[in-house]
């Protein structure tokens, strides 16, 4: 039997409320959508970390704004600024806050169901206590080696449509959405990328690392070492924590523990 479901904005399914701001959840048609209000002066650093417990909003959003501004400031320091009338699709890695003395509202399309909330993985997952071992939960993403990266993403433009959504002489890319293990309800970024190395690449030889999200790199790195496998170097940025290791086969293999 075919329905017909309404619902009013009156009646949300639950309402997660934050200094400065709510977001209202309603579950309809097997989608969960929220409405968010922002107050002036609300900042998701400020008023959301404490809730998500992270230094930057990890959620992948899809939506639009009903009213007001706000800017959006990726973890790479791009700034993007979302009024009235805009659809938007902002990745995980991101502060936000509200410009001018306007509320913003905006609906989500995407990202609702973990937004402002304490997420707690599911069984074997990241915090996990019956985890015996860690492992690779998700695809971090694949990095292409090139000497000239903005010609090698127009041919892959031409030819594969992979289409860049940051491109400068040294690095080209995008990112593609992914599930993680035990997280399988919250979107992951995977990015793909064309960069350039730090020696020019000899003619006829092309390299390219695969980068592995793990959720406990402290506990992988301990059995690596167990199993005799070197740790070639380990590193610490904004973006978080990675390990480098070979396979048998002399691949480069990346590891990763998002920041926050």
């Amino acid at each position: 039997m075919n329905d017909a479901i309404l619902k009013g904005t009156a009646t949300p399914d639950e309402v997660r409320t934050f200094e400065k701001g709510s977001l209202e959840i309603y579950k309809i048609g097997g989608m969960t959508i929220g409405r968010a209000r922002y107050e002036p002066g609300w900042i998701w650093s400020k008023h959301v970390a404490p809730v998500a417990g992270t230094k930057s909003c990890q959620v992948s959003h899809v939506g639009l704004v009903v009213s007001g501004r706000a800017m959006v400031k990726m973890d790479d320091g791009r700034e993007i600024e979302m009024k009235a009338g805009d659809f938007f699709s902002v990745g995980p890695g991101h502060d936000s806050w509200v410009i001018g003395s306007e509320p913003y509202v905006s609906l989500h399309f995407l990202g609702a169901d973990q937004y402002a909330a304490a997420h707690q993985p599911a069984a074997g997952g990241h915090g996990s206590k019956t985890a015996e071992r860690e492992k690779v939960r998700g695809l971090g993403g694949m990095f292409l080696y090139a000497n000239d990266p903005p010609a090698l993403s127009r041919w892959y433009a031409q030819h594969l449509g992979i289409e860049p959504e940051w491109q400068d002489p040294k690095n080209c890319g995008r990112s593609f959405l992914l599930r993680d293990e035990g997280w399988p309800d919250v979107p992951a970024m995977a990015v793909w990328a064309l960069m350039a190395p730090k020696e020019p690449l000899p003619e006829g030889r092309r390299q390219a690392m695969i980068n592995y999200r793990v959720y406990d790199m402290d506990r992988l790195l301990a059995q690596l070492r167990a199993a005799d496998i070197a740790i070639e170097k380990e590193s610490d940025d904004e973006y978080g924590r990675f390990a480098w290791i070979y396979d048998p086969e002399g691949n480069r293999i990346e590891l990763w523990q998002p920041a926050g």
